[in-house]
């Protein structure tokens, strides 16, 4: 019982959703000894691998002075992929999100297991010049095009022509 409520569960109520836990909330826990071995090991192993402190250098590639909270969105990215977690990246709008992404781009296509890949951008159809702009402007060694949709056949192509590909939801959605 003790264990089950150390992490939020209610031993005596089950019939909320069910519960999802962080590697680190199960490693900390004494919890995890309800867990077979072998899923206990995979938790420990996971939890080993976090690093909690993501903080690279700004890539050279990225042409731009970026402010305090820019750099802190980009380490923020880092971490993110680093850890392999998913997350969303949601400053107001005009406080250089696009920045900060294409500097995470950067400092991805530094890692060897993202050497020569292509990104795609899904944005609103609003911001797909904006994307192009920002990264000739910030990002001037990736060639970044749009694709205007249509028969996905073509998409390949356009995919081994550009470093980073753009395209608006609309577009992408009549096209798949």
């Amino acid at each position: 019982v003790e264990q089950l409520s150390e992490l939020g569960i209610n031993p005596v109520d089950l019939s909320g959703p069910p519960q999802r836990y962080h590697a680190l909330q199960l490693a900390a826990s004494s919890a995890n000894a309800l867990l077979q071995a072998n899923a206990r090991e995979g938790i420990m192993r996971r939890a080993q691998e976090l690093q909690t402190s993501v903080t690279p250098p700004i890539p050279l590639g990225i042409q731009a002075e970026m402010r305090a909270y820019q750099v802190e969105g980009y380490h923020f990215l880092t971490y993110l992929s680093t850890n392999r977690f998913g997350g969303i990246l949601a400053d107001d709008m005009g406080l250089g999100k696009t920045l900060q992404t294409l500097t995470w781009i950067a400092w991805l296509r530094e890692q060897s297991e993202f050497k020569g890949k292509t990104v795609l951008i899904v944005c609103p159809k609003s911001v797909v010049q904006n994307w192009l702009s920002e990264s000739a402007r910030f990002l001037p060694e990736i060639k970044a095009v749009v694709w205007r949709g249509g028969d996905i056949k073509n998409l390949k192509k356009v995919v081994e022509s550009a470093d980073l590909v753009v395209i608006n939801y609309a577009q992408l959605r009549l096209s798949c």
